[in-house]
């Protein structure tokens, strides 16, 4: 499953939503730094590395959302 400009062979994973920081946090991940969002200043993203794991987790969150949205 692909999640907009995320790749499971990108470096690192820009982290957007709040929701998914927490899910990702939950499960062991932490943000290596955030910063202001380059398209809206106004919101903070989280950078994490990316790993396997790290993968597997946000393929886990989104698989949740779409069961909760049907």
């Amino acid at each position: 499953m692909e999640y907009k400009n995320w790749h499971r062979e990108s470096n690192f994973y820009v982290c957007k939503r709040l929701r998914m920081l927490e899910h990702l946090k939950k499960n062991g991940y932490l943000p290596i730094r955030s910063e202001p969002d380059i398209n809206n200043p106004k919101y903070t993203v989280w950078i994490f590395k990316n790993s396997e794991g790290l993968a597997d987790t946000i393929e886990e969150y989104l698989i949740e959302q779409e069961k909760i949205k049907k």
